[in-house]
């Protein structure tokens, strides 16, 4: 633009006097488009600045190529029958401790994060075969050797231990008082099945595998079951409900403490390491202490992995 400008005034030089007028009046025009010109590509500038917004591209480069999709979506598998940690609420929303953290960690990557319900084993398997449903799981996975052959794992976020649950009129204390013919609840698959499965053998004690958390505590209060080994944070919520009549005894005698991790399928690494550049911050400056005193603990704070 600045180039008509040029020419237009040499021009006028060159013709002198007589075309004085004339060729004013076609300066003055042409500098009346140049500054239209420019107003209008000001506005468009202005307009792309106020209307951006931060996508994974901009926020974490690495991460457009590691989600599927369009690149600025999360999706996470849950089995959402594990409350406090991930459920349905009575709106038939996600929630949960695992939910809550993860919309904070997606808030602080710059990316959406969407949620969807997979059954236990299924969630297992996906993570195992890569099946594409879903990008990584948050599903208060306890990080275990035989799960890293086939799974990779964040670091852990969460201290976690297998308790024991019985009615509230139960002769049973411990796994001690547990009998010949006494049937025990377990979520299948889960850590809690692996404990009672190795450490119950040869005593006649029933294990019978039930598909959610809720499962076991419905089977129990109907009178199924005698007791539920299940996470601790799982059998304290259960047991706060009237519905069920139960009481936590809390940590099983001898069982070891576990440490919970996101889930992801081998090879996303580039994502396991966004995730956990994020879930350093959301402890940090304090989102996790929140989100822990509104699901867990409202008085004692968090135990975290060492």
């Amino acid at each position: 633009m600045g180039r008509l400008v040029t020419i237009g005034r040499n021009k006028n030089e060159m013709n002198g006097t007589k075309n004085n007028t004339k060729h004013t009046r076609w300066l003055v025009a042409a500098v009346a488009v140049l500054m239209a010109l420019t107003l209008t590509l000001a506005g468009c500038g202005s307009s792309n600045t106020s209307n951006s917004t931060t996508t994974s591209s901009t926020k974490n480069p690495a991460l457009a190529n590691a989600v599927a999709g369009d690149g600025e979506t999360l999706t996470v598998g849950t089995d959402a029958t594990f409350a406090p940690m991930e459920f349905m609420d009575a709106s038939n929303n996600f929630t949960g401790f695992d939910m809550d953290l993860m919309r904070a960690i997606g808030k602080d990557m710059g990316v959406n994060v969407k949620f969807v319900n997979i059954e236990w084993d299924a969630l297992i398997a996906g993570l195992q075969t890569k099946s594409g449903q879903f990008d990584m799981a948050a599903s208060a996975m306890t990080i275990t050797p035989e799960r890293q052959k086939n799974i990779l794992f964040s670091d852990p976020y969460f201290v976690s231990v297998q308790a024991l649950a019985v009615p509230k009129d139960s002769n049973i204390k411990s796994v001690k008082d547990l009998k010949k013919g006494d049937k025990v609840a377990v979520q299948n698959g889960t850590t809690g099945n692996i404990w009672a499965t190795n450490n119950l053998k040869g005593t006649g004690v029933i294990v019978k595998p039930y598909t959610g958390g809720q499962d076991c505590f419905t089977a129990m209060a109907a009178g199924e079951v005698d007791a539920v080994i299940i996470d601790g944070p799982v059998a304290g919520n259960y047991t706060k409900q009237a519905t069920y009549n139960a009481v936590n005894l809390g940590k099983i005698e001898g069982a070891d403490t576990e440490n919970y991790g996101l889930a992801f399928p081998k090879g996303s690494d580039t994502l396991a390491a966004a995730i956990n550049k994020s879930l350093k911050n959301v402890i940090a400056d304090g989102t996790y202490l929140k989100i822990y005193k509104q699901y867990i603990d409202d008085t004692n704070p968090p135990v975290m992995p060492q």
